[in-house]
């Protein structure tokens, strides 16, 4: 018998299975901790007692050891370790192994800092490797490259624990993948890069991807890349510095999936990660739309704070990019604590699509979170009134329902600036209208600077005039403030 204070190491005959208990407490398996392979860490706790790295590479463990054992540390999973490698050192990936001791290492691209190590299963030494596996399968969509996780290097992008919470696990061919509601098998995949040079990627960047409207303009990441030739497949992930320092990105959307033969529909929601430094030094990145192309029932969707993608806090590291989300969504973000670290990134998102070119000016309706033109109604004049919510916000002597139009004229419909056309520019003059309808009637409501001064190189002014056709001026009161987005002017006219 001893006290109740003193402590009490138990070891199994092969010394590699040991326990800490109180004394007169009961060991259980669950108390356990061990080294050896005993292929399901929930009989116990897995722990290693160092970590081996290739030459020209360091490895120093941080913090205390989860257990001292006759004199010996011992870490488990959670355990924090310095990984340094040397200059000249071939590397490009962190990896373990995939073996039943592997384990997963958090941030794998970095070449200095701390690591998170996760997945332990239970070995004396933890060895780690610097080069990555080849991918049994890639595929490159529009410029951006997708990998099928396999048994060979899931782990580096996922860790078993995601892998279980998500429903990931591995067929017989060693392929990662998910059954959807339906109980179809998808292929998990991560986005691991991108080839600028490749010219669907930039024209999908200055043309669009469909119609060719500045609404469908920017990199399109698709959550399905099936096709006649393959299955279906889920984006789990896009990895660590997948984009990093790609100065041709402007903006990032999402699409469900584009089949060739239009036969199969994408069947698992957007549920993804963007991880560590995704999109870091992205220099003229400013929009991360976090709305959702269905093509299935062709229109947008919303994406909330809790629709599944979420983004490390270093995602977007020396970019300019603003995360834009839909209004009706918009002070759910701010007010969410899992959204806090981009809080200062949060913008509204609005469409623009091209629809109106007059004068130099190409305009856009303003449109509701299904894509609907608003119209000057009880619900389209509600969408203008939320869209701007956060104008009156900012600015106490601002009101936005000073843009709206009488509530007696009902055929009106909301537009907005979204971009210069060079080509009907008057020796450099673009005029920009309050109703630049030539059948409809419409009321300009906000112009986006940002994107007149990065579209255009040869407009050189800017003139206010009433209704197509015209050369009355208006009452115009502009207000410059500033917005999530970009730069706003807001014309206020009297009718």
């Amino acid at each position: 018998m001893v006290s109740p204070q003193q402590r009490v190491a138990v070891s199994a005959d092969n010394g590699k299975t040991f326990v800490r208990m109180a004394g007169g407490v009961k060991a259980t398996l669950n108390d356990c901790f061990f080294t050896n392979i005993v292929g399901d860490d929930s009989q116990g706790t897995g722990v290693f007692t160092h970590v081996e790295v290739p030459e020209g590479c360091t490895a120093t463990m941080v913090g205390e050891p989860t257990i001292q054992f006759r004199g010996t540390n011992y870490y488990a999973s959670g355990a924090k370790v310095k990984l340094t490698v040397a200059n000249g050192t071939a590397f490009d990936h962190w990896f373990s192994p995939g073996t039943p001791t592997g384990c997963y290492v958090s941030d794998p691209w970095r070449a200095e800092g701390t690591h998170t190590l996760s997945d332990i299963k239970g070995t004396p030494v933890l060895r780690i490797a610097t080069s990555m596996p080849a991918a049994k399968l890639e595929r490159e969509v529009m410029g951006i490259n997708y990998r099928y996780l396999s048994g060979n290097d899931y782990k580096l992008y996922l860790s078993d624990e995601t892998c279980r919470a998500k429903g990931y696990q591995l067929d017989d061919d060693g392929y990662l993948f998910v059954y959807d509601a339906e109980g179809t098998k998808n292929f998990v995949t991560a986005v691991t890069s991108c080839d600028p040079s490749d010219e669907l990627f930039q024209n999908f960047i200055t043309s669009g991807w469909l119609w060719s409207t500045r609404q469908y303009e920017g990199s399109l990441v698709k959550n399905d890349i099936v096709s006649d030739l393959w299955e279906h497949t889920h984006l789990a992930v896009i990895a660590p510095r997948a984009f990093k320092n790609v100065g041709q990105l402007k903006r990032i959307t999402f699409m469900s999936n584009t089949d060739a033969q239009l036969r199969s529909d994408c069947n698992t929601p957007l549920d993804l990660y963007v991880d560590e430094e995704a999109f870091a030094g992205c220099q003229n990145l400013t929009e991360f739309v976090m709305m959702y192309y269905n093509n299935k029932d062709n229109k947008w969707e919303t994406l909330t704070p809790t629709s599944g993608v979420r983004i490390a806090d270093n995602a977007f590291e020396g970019s300019p990019c603003h995360i834009v989300v839909d209004q009706s969504v918009y002070q759910d973000f701010l007010s969410s604590d899992a959204w806090e670290a981009h809080h200062d990134r949060i913008g509204l998102y609005i469409s623009s699509a091209e629809d109106i070119r007059q004068d130099g000016a190409i305009y856009s309706y303003m449109r509701d979170s299904q894509g609907n033109a608003v119209q000057n109604d009880a619900a389209g004049r509600e969408v203008i009134r939320r869209n701007m919510v956060a104008w009156n916000a900012d600015y106490k002597n601002f009101n936005a329902a000073n843009l709206l139009a009488g509530d007696e004229k009902k055929n009106i419909w909301y537009a907005q600036v979204v971009g210069v056309d060079d080509s009907s520019l008057d020796n450099g003059r673009m005029i920009i209208r309050n109703d630049p309808g030539t059948y409809f009637n419409y009321k300009t409501v906000a112009q986006g600077v940002a994107n007149v001064d990065a579209l255009s190189l040869t407009a050189r002014a800017s003139e206010f005039f009433g209704t197509y056709g015209g050369r009355d001026v208006v009452d115009l009161g502009l207000m410059g403030i500033s917005f999530p987005t970009a730069s706003r002017w807001i014309s206020r006219v009297s009718w």
